[in-house]
């Protein structure tokens, strides 16, 4: 995670990953993205297993609350990137989750 004046970005590696098999939720300061990593069919008989597969579930607490409707996700060569603006101090802190669209390459 990397934080600039204006907002925290979080970087995670999602090999074989497409848009549809992640979700990302922002909920007060806590950025959560799980999905699932399909089954690949093999050929043959599978001796060794190196491929992560199944569901995943990564929960990131930042320092202070961020602006969950500007907050936006792009997977882009098998890295998620979600760029997390820092909210008002207003004192208020979402407790309903805040669903994030993710979007692909442009």
């Amino acid at each position: 995670m990397a934080e600039t004046d204006e907002a925290y970005v979080i970087e995670i590696e999602l090999p074989g990953i497409t848009t549809s098999d992640v979700r990302v939720d922002v909920v007060g300061n806590e950025i959560r993205v799980r999905g699932d990593v399909p089954r690949r069919d093999s050929a043959g008989k599978l001796r060794y297993h190196t491929r992560r597969e199944g569901h995943f579930d990564n929960q990131v607490a930042l320092p202070s609350d961020v602006d969950a409707f500007r907050t936006a996700a792009t997977l882009r060569d098998g890295v998620l990137t979600v760029r997390a603006p820092k909210a008002a101090d207003d004192g208020v802190l979402g407790t309903e989750p805040v669903a994030v669209p993710v979007t692909g390459p442009l």
